[in-house]
């Protein structure tokens, strides 16, 4: 049975690396986001017909929204957000035109405007921010962000 080891920040910056190049560019914009239309469709028939909840991690749903050019505030309505048992939030980044998760860096503006739409149907139980490559991490950033979380939940 194969384990999955959690990504070391270096192994992070190869898997950027390694979806970089060109020929990686050209296959999104010759699929059109084939790949990501499918996955949409299986993850609604799962949804149909499974009693499951959704961990719905808001950075990684705005990251692939905009490595693929998808309107993240459309295609957030597409989801069962009604399902959303737990919400994750983190930084992202942009290397070489690609867009990735930085738990080294605050959530941005568009990760809290998901959140309050997400919050508009969704009543989760858990809400998680992901912070862990760097042991510097400013506590100020840290308490500035969850005082965003509480205001957010504060106002649904």
């Amino acid at each position: 049975r194969p384990h999955e080891l959690p990504m070391r920040r270096d192994d992070h910056e190869e898997d950027v690396r390694r979806h970089d190049r060109p020929e990686h560019r050209a296959h999104l914009e010759e699929s059109g986001g084939l790949a990501d239309r499918r996955s949409r469709n299986l993850g609604r028939e799962v949804f149909a017909r499974c009693e499951i909840g959704l961990l719905l991690d808001l950075t990684h749903f705005l990251i692939t929204m905009l490595n693929t050019g998808a309107d993240a505030s459309k295609e957030i309505d597409r989801l069962p957000l009604e399902r959303v048992v737990e919400i994750h939030i983190s930084g992202l980044n942009q290397q070489s035109g690609i867009v990735w998760d930085d738990h080294a860096t605050p959530a941005p503006a568009a990760v809290f405007k998901l959140l309050e739409r997400v919050l508009e149907r969704a009543q989760p139980r858990a809400l998680t921010l992901e912070y862990n490559w760097s042991p510097n991490f400013p506590t100020t950033i840290l308490r500035t962000q969850l005082e965003r979380v509480h205001q957010t939940l504060g106002q649904t």
